[in-house]
């Protein structure tokens, strides 16, 4: 299946039941429509929603890298890298002390909860609405993107 030229999804058989979309090849993006021309923010992605306990945030963890960095926002997580392995005893106090470095939050406002995997996680932030926690997960991944090139 193609979006003019460009493919985008297929099925294994012609009336499958299944509809596999290739990695990637879409997105859903919609501005502020109130905002003024050029000032429109995208949407907070579904990794990052608001809770009875504060804002969670699903977290997939990238172990063993060079610096802490926030690599990628997209709507099952946000992509964060550390440099010790998921495994090891400091990674919870590194991955903590970096989300309250780039969320400018105290310790005591985050809580971090297990996922289906060592390297997925859900932060839950006390006292930060999802947009101001979207906002600065941006400014992180600008400041990495800057700083890589």
């Amino acid at each position: 299946m193609n979006v003019g030229k460009l493919p985008v999804a297929y099925r294994t058989e012609p009336e499958g039941r299944y509809l596999f979309i290739l990695d990637n090849a879409l997105t859903a993006s919609v501005l502020d429509e109130t905002a003024a021309e050029g000032e429109g923010k995208p949407p907070v992605p579904p990794c990052i929603v608001h809770t009875a306990q504060g804002t969670r945030i699903a977290l997939e963890i990238e172990d063993r890298g060079p610096r802490l960095v926030v690599l990628k926002i997209s709507a099952d997580s946000v992509r964060v890298q550390i440099r010790h392995s998921v495994q090891s005893q400091g990674a919870t106090e590194e991955l903590l002390d970096y989300m309250r470095t780039v969320l400018g939050c105290k310790l005591s406002q985050m809580q971090l909860e297990r996922g289906e995997t060592p390297r997925h996680k859900f932060l839950t932030v006390d006292g930060m609405a999802p947009e101001a926690v979207f906002d600065k997960y941006q400014a992180a991944l600008k400041k990495a993107k800057v700083r890589h090139t």
